[in-house]
């Protein structure tokens, strides 16, 4: 008696060639920035052929993007009990992500893409934006309960001030983001958002 065929699944993908395609990345991007690396160069240094790269990828801007910035992390922030601290916390860790040699190179090109790439424009806002967001509200929730928040300021328009000056220093002004930088940016926010004194 005959068998019948069995269906076949796609060999799985090889987390070591993973790393390898997105540590070229990052390499290229630091020697010859956003504009003169591409899915072929990329291939070439790792010495893989292009479509095992787009199996993975499907194009140049979400391999940077993934090369750069990774899966997004599920950590809580910790709660230590105080505003400042929390922000401190959050606040270097995108100013890890974004002060990078790599990041700087390749972030106003990934800017540049948002307009045309709606998968990167859907990929930056869930895995960037929205988690930023929820990371934020983490942290003012627990300030507001605390009393260390005038709560009538919008979350929203907390975050943007934040990822605005990120950015503007690290990627416009081409500035370090040092941790003088990351407390300054601290005190300005809970500065501004502490509770109104009452006449």
């Amino acid at each position: 008696m005959s068998r019948k065929p069995t269906s076949r699944r796609g060999r799985p993908r090889d987390p070591a060639t993973d790393q390898l395609l997105l540590k070229t990345t990052r390499a290229l991007l630091r020697e010859k920035g956003y504009g003169a690396t591409s899915i072929e160069g990329v291939a070439r240094a790792a010495g893989v052929a292009k479509t095992t790269i787009y199996r993975r990828w499907p194009g140049k801007s979400l391999l940077v993007w993934h090369a750069l910035f990774g899966e997004p992390t599920t950590e809580n922030i910790p709660d230590t009990g105080d505003l400042r601290q929390d922000l401190r916390i959050a606040l270097s860790g995108l100013a890890s992500s974004l002060g990078s040699r790599e990041a700087r190179a390749a972030v106003p090109g990934l800017l540049e893409e948002l307009g045309r790439d709606t998968e990167l424009r859907d990929l930056i806002r869930e895995r960037l934006v929205n988690r930023a967001r929820d990371r934020l509200g983490q942290i003012f929730d627990r300030a507001a309960d605390r009393g260390e928040l005038h709560t009538d300021v919008p979350q929203g328009t907390i975050l943007a001030a934040l990822a605005g000056a990120l950015v503007f220093r690290s990627i416009v002004s081409g500035l370090p983001l040092e941790a003088e930088f990351i407390d300054d940016l601290v005190e300005l926010t809970v500065n501004g958002i502490a509770p109104r004194a009452t006449t």
